[in-house]
């Protein structure tokens, strides 16, 4: 009787625990702006991503938590217009992450400090271009229950660059004026 106590005592214990969080996968795809003063203009371009996070719920409506992200940046702007190619790809490994749920909407908060952007293009000496030390807000609007086991996360996303390394060197330069990476799009995630 007392092991089937002890049982109990623990299913129930994990239930609690595991009520309290929520996982979810998502995709999305955005628009916005790179600028620099190296470009002859501000460059247009498309944003896909696939994401992935885990909340805990620390107190009522307000969770915390962490997510990772995966980004392809497309440039929708003529090359030789912009004067510059910054088609390239980024991964966030880790990002904290502050959600308030009111009802069937929820503000999302995520503060981006990790992750390199590699640019799809080499330089002239045949060197991969990697910026490096991201930071920056994501700012997002989610509209819960409108499908089944999943969101609708409208978002605004501001990032900088603070370093760039040409290939595989340990040297890195810092940009006198950081090159910024302004989105807005919707990611539709999938609840666990």
């Amino acid at each position: 009787m007392k092991g089937i106590t002890l049982i109990f005592i623990f299913i129930s214990t994990f239930s609690a625990f595991a009520s309290n969080w929520v996982f979810d996968v998502g995709a999305g795809v955005g628009k916005g702006t790179f600028s620099h003063t190296s470009f002859n203009q501000d460059i247009s371009v498309m944003q896909y991503q696939v994401s992935s996070s885990a909340l805990y719920r620390a107190w009522g409506p307000l969770f915390a938590g962490a997510e990772t992200r995966f980004e392809k940046i497309n440039q929708m702007t003529d090359y030789a217009q912009a004067g510059s190619n910054i088609r390239g790809s980024m991964w966030s490994p880790i990002s904290p992450v502050l959600l308030i749920s009111i009802s069937k909407l929820a503000l999302r908060f995520s503060y981006q400090f990790f992750g390199d952007y590699k640019l799809s293009n080499k330089n002239v000496d045949d060197d991969e271009i990697t910026w490096k030390k991201a930071k920056g807000l994501r700012f997002s609007l989610v509209l819960v229950d409108i499908l089944p086991f999943g969101t609708y996360e409208f978002y605004f996303q501001k990032r900088k660059f603070k370093e760039q390394q040409l290939g595989e060197s340990e040297v890195t330069s810092e940009f006198l004026v950081e090159p910024e990476l302004t989105t807005f799009g919707v990611e539709y995630k999938i609840i666990f």
